[in-house]
């Protein structure tokens, strides 16, 4: 399914099962991180501290890999052009 443009302050998206979703945002520390929950029974079924703000997710249509698209700080032009700044967590999930 294509991507949902961010509009609540976590993003959330189910695997290509149905079974578990993902969550992402920051922790009370105010650490960054994204998780994988059961949809059953909503238990954590993983954890990871991306160590940034993730502002895109896809599952892999298998559903054996995540891809988090994330922030890395919050940039600013220079002479009119924008750095690179972001990064790409690749998750495997089984």
């Amino acid at each position: 399914p294509p991507l949902v443009p961010y509009q609540t302050p976590f993003r959330a998206g189910f695997a290509p099962d149905g079974k578990s979703f993902r969550m992402a945002g920051r922790q009370a520390q105010g650490t960054w991180n994204a998780a994988i929950f059961s949809d059953a029974d909503g238990k954590l079924l993983a954890s990871i501290d991306t160590k940034s703000r993730v502002t895109r997710h896809l599952f892999s249509p298998d559903g054996k890999q995540l891809f988090l698209a994330a922030a890395a700080g919050q940039a600013a032009r220079k002479d009119g052009v924008w750095p690179d700044y972001g990064r790409i967590h690749v998750v495997n999930l089984g």
